[in-house]
């Protein structure tokens, strides 16, 4: 591939991956804060997938088979060995529980909120996000660390503690939208959407923010009525392990509607 082409890649990544998932993940702390719980989860891990699917390309790694799965992207991405990935281990539980509740958009499984949510999520972007870049874009970035290139030294960098405790300073090589939208006055409203409350994004370091944890569990109409569920099945499009609940846990064998004799 030419240097040319690579940029070309790297605009495509940038403008179709990274922005919109910026603007996704903004978007989804708008939702939180209106209270609308499900579609904070759905943009979020709509934004994660993006993130996680960009990083893939910058390497040159297929991403039509993964979907919506981010726990198959992450694993994924720990497969290309030239970087020494950070992801914690509360980071693969959250895109587990994102995987499974994230893309739940017609309430056909019930849900749970813990109350962390919103922290978890800007923890999973920011920690994420970091990567999806070109890493070999350090210009100007000098290796502090002898016998280290100035690509080992800035990924180093990116796990170290000295990042992590101020990961609002952190800013991509090439900055996206996300920069654009903390850095300059364009965008206000998105801005203040986005520095709500958030440990990881803002122009000052916060150690410390107030909230109120509501925690909740709901359930749809099918799994309190599973009755129901053998006609809605003939009408409505169940994820597979939904349909598998139901064969394992069993239902009401005659479907609603049907006249009894």
């Amino acid at each position: 591939m030419t240097p040319e082409q690579e940029a070309y890649i790297d605009d495509f990544v940038k403008g179709c991956f990274r922005d919109t998932a910026d603007a996704d993940y903004i978007s989804a702390r708008a939702c939180y804060q209106l209270g609308l719980i499900d579609q904070f989860l759905w943009l979020g891990t709509q934004a994660i997938e993006k993130y996680l699917k960009g990083v893939l390309l910058l390497y040159g790694k297929d991403t039509r088979e993964i979907g919506h799965n981010l726990t198959t992207a992450l694993t994924q991405v720990k497969t290309i060995l030239d970087i020494p990935w950070d992801f914690s281990d509360e980071l693969h539980e959250f895109l587990a529980q994102l995987t499974t509740y994230g893309d739940n958009r017609y309430f056909v499984i019930p849900r749970a909120r813990k109350g962390r949510e919103l922290f978890q999520m800007d923890n999973a972007v920011w920690s994420v996000r970091r990567y999806c870049q070109r890493l070999s874009y350090t210009h100007g970035w000098k290796s502090k660390e002898p016998g280290k290139t100035s690509v080992e030294a800035y990924v180093a960098w990116l796990a170290s503690d000295e990042c992590k405790r101020s990961p609002h300073r952190f800013r991509l090589l090439v900055k996206g939208y996300l920069e654009e939208v903390l850095l300059t006055d364009k965008h206000p409203v998105q801005r203040e959407q986005l520095v709500w409350k958030n440990l990881y994004y803002g122009r000052r370091r916060k150690k410390l923010v107030r909230y109120r944890k509501v925690v909740s569990f709901s359930r749809p109409a099918h799994f309190m009525h599973p009755d129901i569920f053998p006609w809605l099945r003939e009408k409505v499009r169940f994820p597979p392990d939904v349909k598998e609940c139901f064969k394992k846990n069993g239902s009401a064998n005659k479907a609603i509607g049907s006249d009894k004799k």
